[in-house]
């Protein structure tokens, strides 16, 4: 709606995109530099778990030709 208002006031759709394309500069700034997000403590232990038993699997030597 605020966009209609500012076309009626300046008969351009100009000001009312301008600070939308700034706000998602911003934005995008701002997730740029967010930490990236932490496993679970769930899933940490899952994955704890998986590696710990691949890593007491007997591995298998690759056939020749592979």
């Amino acid at each position: 709606m605020w966009m209609g208002i500012i076309y009626d006031q300046t008969g351009s759709f100009y000001w009312a995109l301008f600070p939308l394309v700034v706000l998602y500069i911003c934005a995008a700034v701002g997730y740029w530099f967010l930490p990236p997000p932490r496993l679970p403590r769930r899933l940490q232990l899952q994955r704890d778990r998986d590696l710990a038993r691949r890593a007491r699997a007997p591995q298998l030597a690759p056939e020749p030709g592979d």
